[in-house]
Order: structure tokens, then sequence, then C-alpha cells
């Protein structure tokens, strides 16, 4: 029987906490260095960090700056994307993946993997990964119960990417002989205050979870999507929560990039 808590609890604990290696030499090269750049030539001449992370045509990051609002996801995104730069400028920002290169590398190649399991929908088809690195610390200013978890502050918050998926759920061509788990929001509202993060983050990986087994279920049922057995269809969730368990966050996807949040360290 599944335990449906339990395996929230297990992916809670790597919300906003990717792994840390080479801490000690990373930080050590990271207060001398000039600039992002600079420590990333260095980390990539100690084989820290890989080569290609120096001019990856296919990488970039939104600067510091955006920190102030998430405005551009949604109004200004073209403005802000010829900001982008190749490589972090901020020192911190560049230690911020460095301490992680392996499970960095990982988050890139599982994202691209949503992105591949949501092509039925005609999702944007995007290779490009752009990284918004940002403070995230008590982050939520209210729980679903109105009670106060912090200062306000700007923090990652997913978008529902996959939202064409979960309108698949919900409008299978199937009765709904059987219902996935619910995960405890109060539940949800614990792991935020103890992973100090915002209850928006929180809330993305319960939906996903319990998105992931009514999908298990449609496809043992036989639950059928515009014709087409659930069974047949490439489902992104099991890419979805691996992502999570690596300790970053899918934002967003439009047409010209896929968008990683990270928690400045």
């Amino acid at each position: 029987m599944l335990d449906a808590d339990g395996e929230y609890i297990a992916h809670a604990l790597r919300l906003l906490a990717p792994d840390t290696e080479h801490e000690e030499e990373v930080k050590a090269l990271a207060a001398s260095a000039k600039d992002g750049r600079d420590l990333w030539e260095s980390l990539a001449a100690r084989d820290i960090v890989p080569d290609s992370w120096i001019a990856d045509g296919r990488r970039d990051f939104l600067p510091a700056s955006s920190v102030a609002g998430k405005r551009w996801l949604v109004d200004n995104e073209s403005v802000m994307a010829a900001a982008c730069e190749p490589v972090p400028l901020a020192v911190s920002d560049a230690a911020t993946l460095a301490l992680d290169a392996r499970g960095v590398t990982t988050a890139e190649a599982l994202a691209r993997e949503i992105v591949a399991g949501l092509a039925f929908w005609r999702v944007p088809q995007p290779v490009r990964i752009r990284w918004w690195i940002v403070e995230e610390s008590d982050a939520s200013t209210k729980d679903e119960y109105g009670r106060p978890l912090g200062r306000p502050m700007v923090g990652i918050t997913p978008m529902a990417p996959l939202r064409r998926a979960y309108y698949s759920l919900a409008v299978a061509e199937q009765p709904r002989s059987r219902r996935a788990p619910q995960i405890r929001r109060e539940l949800v509202s614990r792991q935020t205050m103890l992973s100090r993060c915002r209850w928006q983050l929180a809330v993305a990986l319960a939906e996903d979870l319990e998105a992931s087994w009514q999908w298990q279920i449609a496809s043992e049922d036989g639950w059928r999507y515009n014709k087409v057995p659930f069974s047949q269809l490439s489902c992104p969730f099991w890419a979805i929560l691996a992502l999570w368990k690596t300790g970053y966050v899918l934002v967003d996807l439009t047409a010209d990039a896929i968008y990683l949040g990270a928690r400045r360290r």
C-alpha cells in the first residue's frame, strides 16, 4: 500500500537542497575569483566542473538583478532573455552550481526529458537551459491557513509547465473508478517551514507526486485521452520527480528555454 505522506516527506527533504562536492576547494577559489567566469575557469582546470561550462551555447543565466521580480517570465521575457549571460557573472552564483556539478548536469538532462515527455501535447521543445539562481529562505508569506511563514521576498515558484499533462488527467475519457491518494496539506505546510521554502514550491511537489500516482492508475485501468490509452502515452512525471530529488526546480517552459531554479549557496 502506498504511503503517500511518507513519499512526500522523502522528496521534500530534497527541496532546494542539492548535493555538495569539493566544497573546500570551490569556496577557496571563490574567495579569490574576479567573477563567475574566472571561478569556473579555475575549477575546470581542476576537473571540478566540465570544460563545456565555459562556453555552452545551450545554457545561459538570468542576471542577479532578475530577483527584483518575477514579471520577466510573463511580461518581459524577451527583454530579460537579451540580458542573459553564458556564464553566471556573480561569483556566488557560479559557486552555487559548481558545488554540485554532477547534480546540475543530471538536472539539465532530466529537464530535457520532461520536455520530450510533453511533446504529445505540442508543448514547445526548447533545448536551451536558462538558470535562475535566487535567495530562498522563509520566502512564503502565508501558508494555506493564512498564518505568516516569514518575511515577503522573491523566491522560486514553479509555473506549472506540466499543466497539459494535468489537464489530460482531468478530462480523461474514462469514469474515475479509482483516485490517487492525496497528501495532507498540513504536512505540506510543515515541510514548507522545515525546508525554508515557499509554500507554492512545496505544493507543486505534492501535486506532481499525486499526478504521478493518478497517471499510473489511469494506465493500469485503461483510461484514454483523445482515444489514446494512457499506457501508450509518455509519462513526464517520472522525470519531474527525479528532478525534484536533485534539489533543483523546473520553474517554467517557453519556446525559448527551459527555466531551472536553484537556491544561492
